[in-house]
């Protein structure tokens, strides 16, 4: 690996964007070591369905809308019914193609592979306008669980810290992709393995549009995740300057097939404009249950965090002013998001819910259930200003076909 620093008696130092990039950086890990072909199939129905969605209606609202993201002036766009607007959006296997279509259908017909819709309810906290939003999501797919995942995880850990197998990191599609995109890294410590991804400007020769936005991202926001099983760490993600690192553990077969929890500690430190603020303590909760035929996933935000608002937006108006860019002052207005966000006295609370069923052949059925409440007026420090038509490949679509091609065995 050209671009890989290993040395093993090295010792490592302790937005949605994120996220999303831990995940898909998660998911690309399963291919490196665990090849099979139902998840290559699981992933590829449903990246190729999502796809099929985002290419029909990308030059328009109605997908930003799908998946939570709603204006008060984009209210016409959807159906209504009695007190509540409605959206949905569905792939529908006709003969040997799949059509993708956004409209009021309010359930699922026999033929669909993938549907999801979402319900607005138009309603008020604390005196200012909200939306409380359930969305729904149902599609059947070859067979991929929980528990597969959790079975990669302990080979994977297994395997990236080990020297000798470190080097299947060689041979991966997925991998080899980053790394042409990033500036990669590995360091083996004691007990536990750390892959860096450092931003890097050859990016923007195919993805201009993915690099500015990650890159203003990074610059905005250090942030930090770090995952538990009850007290025992499995994992840790953060960001330091415009480099992301991913520190996986090393755990004993069998030690992580069973999991009934998972919990989920957020930092965040966002300096916008001159305004600073921190969050740290966010827990995000996980909860499994296993059966023979079907397992349940769970998953809210149940305590309060702590946050500090410092600074001065624009470097010259101190935070009492900043209502004059935002609907409200801005410790009010990070009082009432946590207060929507967990679960509290005047708030049920964001929370979902996920059943993987088994179902007849080697298939399983999914049903995805969550709820939130939201602002109709939300303060978007990340958001782009406008609508930009993006300039060079979609950096998303590249890497999840590498990832279906990197699993397939």
């Amino acid at each position: 690996m050209d671009n890989i620093k290993k040395n093993p008696n090295t010792k490592i130092k302790s937005s949605p964007i994120f996220f999303s990039i831990w995940l898909i950086i998660l998911i690309f890990m399963e291919a490196c070591f665990v090849k099979n072909a139902n998840h290559s199939s699981f992933w590829d129905n449903f990246f190729s369905n999502q796809q099929l969605l985002i290419e029909k209606y990308s030059d328009t609202d109605l997908y930003p809308i799908l998946f939570g993201s709603l204006k008060p002036e984009e209210e016409k766009l959807l159906f209504k019914k009695e007190d509540k607007l409605y959206l949905s959006g569905y792939v529908t296997k006709q003969n040997n193609s799949s059509l993708a279509k956004i409209d009021g259908k309010e359930i699922p017909a026999v033929n669909d592979e993938y549907f999801t819709n979402v319900e607005y309810t138009k309603s008020e906290f604390k005196g200012r306008p909200t939306y409380k939003m359930k969305r729904r999501t149902s599609f059947k797919y070859p067979t991929y669980t929980m528990k597969d995942f959790f079975h990669w995880l302990e080979v994977f850990s297994s395997s990236v810290n080990n020297e000798e197998q470190l080097a299947i990191l060689d041979g991966s599609i997925v991998y080899k992709f980053l790394c042409s995109e990033f500036r990669c890294n590995s360091e083996l410590g004691d007990n536990q393995a750390l892959l860096s991804f450092a931003l890097d400007e050859r990016m923007k020769l195919q993805y201009k549009t993915f690099y500015i936005k990650l890159s203003d991202a990074l610059g905005k926001v250090k942030f930090k995740v770090k995952l538990f099983s009850k007290s025992q760490k499995i994992g840790e993600i953060y960001s330091e300057g415009r480099t992301i690192f991913t520190k996986i553990l090393h755990f004993k077969k069998g030690e992580l097939q069973s999991l009934e929890n998972l919990t989920l500690f957020f930092e965040v430190d966002l300096n916008f404009y001159g305004l600073r603020i921190q969050v740290q303590n966010l827990e995000y909760h996980l909860f499994m249950k296993h059966s023979e035929t079907e397992e349940i996933m769970t998953g809210k935000f149940p305590i309060y965090p702590k946050y500090k608002v410092s600074g001065r937006l624009f470097y010259i108006l101190p935070p009492g002013l900043i209502n004059i860019f935002i609907p409200q002052d801005i410790e009010s207005y990070m009082s009432d998001y946590f207060d929507l966000l967990t679960r509290s006295a005047d708030s049920e609370g964001a929370n979902f819910t996920t059943r993987i069923k088994k179902v007849d052949g080697n298939q399983v059925s999914v049903n995805f259930e969550s709820y939130s409440e939201i602002f109709q007026k939300p303060f978007r420090p990340l958001a782009a200003t406008k609508k930009e038509k993006r300039e060079g490949r979609d950096f998303y679509l590249d890497l999840r076909n590498k990832i279906v091609e990197d699993l397939r065995p």
